[in-house]
């Protein structure tokens, strides 16, 4: 058909430092990453972001998921929304910077379309902060 004439989009976007407070529920970051893919709509995703837990006491069983849909992007708090396109599961020392890489794959999506890419995370304590620093993104069209 051609379209490996075509060449493949890429994007990288910096996010912002974030934090998310006292939740058992997933939370989104409100990073609000974007990609429009334009030949395949399958993405592949790579990116990495630092993590620092806080607790009263105790490790920080955390989990983070990135999601993605179409509109308007989610913002830092809210209730989390979207399709999830991958999730780590990890556990953040209390008082400790860890690094964490991303790697995920979408398929299915629509070209012409622009979608946003954020990160969630669900804490495993009520009483916990959770903050992320430095998170980049990269989207490479398949």
């Amino acid at each position: 058909d051609g379209s490996w004439a075509t060449p493949n989009k890429l994007t990288q976007s910096a996010g912002s430092n974030a934090s998310i407070t006292g939740t058992t529920s997933y939370k989104m970051y409100g990073e609000a990453f974007s990609f429009t893919p334009v030949n395949t709509g399958r993405v592949a995703i790579f990116g990495s972001f630092r993590a620092l837990g806080t607790a009263t006491s105790g490790t920080n069983g955390d989990d983070y998921a990135s999601y993605y849909g179409t509109g308007t992007a989610p913002v830092n708090g809210a209730a989390f929304t979207g399709t999830q396109a991958f999730a780590i599961a990890c556990s953040t020392p209390n008082g400790v910077i860890n690094f964490y890489p991303l790697i995920g794959f979408v398929s299915g999506l629509s070209l012409n379309t622009a979608y946003w890419f954020d990160m969630a995370g669900l804490l495993g304590s009520s009483t916990a902060t959770m903050q992320i620093y430095s998170p980049v993104l990269m989207f490479m069209e398949m």
